[in-house]
């Protein structure tokens, strides 16, 4: 099974050129108008993860209880977590944006926080006030 998924079996695997057409214009889109974050799912952890500065990828979502993913930490992962849970961008109405990753909790149905971060800066806000 791992042999036919590297060899691009199904669109979906990264080795396949349907998938690699499909990254190759997403890279080019933002490379013109870059987003704050891209955010997918499918996966197996929750992951924020910083691409070459110009915009976050969050990752979130568990697919299956019996599947045992791997986890790696590279130089773009900001937070990396092998569990369930899901992530929560709130947007303040000083248009500050927070971004928050919680997992499941016995003790309260809003999960329990494992990672937070500002998506905005300082900077951020004054280059909004400044193109207004």
């Amino acid at each position: 099974y791992p042999f036919l998924r590297n060899n691009g079996i199904s669109n979906q695997d990264e080795s396949s050129t349907a998938y690699k057409e499909f990254v190759h214009n997403l890279d080019s889109t933002f490379a013109i108008a870059s987003p704050l974050v891209y955010v997918s799912g499918h996966e197996h952890t929750l992951e924020v993860l910083e691409n070459s500065g110009k915009y976050l990828m969050l990752v979130s979502g568990f697919g299956t209880a019996h599947h045992d993913p791997t986890l790696t930490h590279g130089d773009q992962t900001l937070f990396a977590h092998r569990h369930e849970g899901f992530m929560r961008m709130d947007f303040l109405l000083d248009r500050r944006i927070r971004l928050s990753v919680k997992v499941p909790s016995d003790t309260s149905a809003h999960g329990q926080e494992v990672f937070s971060m500002w998506l905005t800066t300082e900077k951020d806000l004054q280059h909004q006030e400044n193109l207004r």
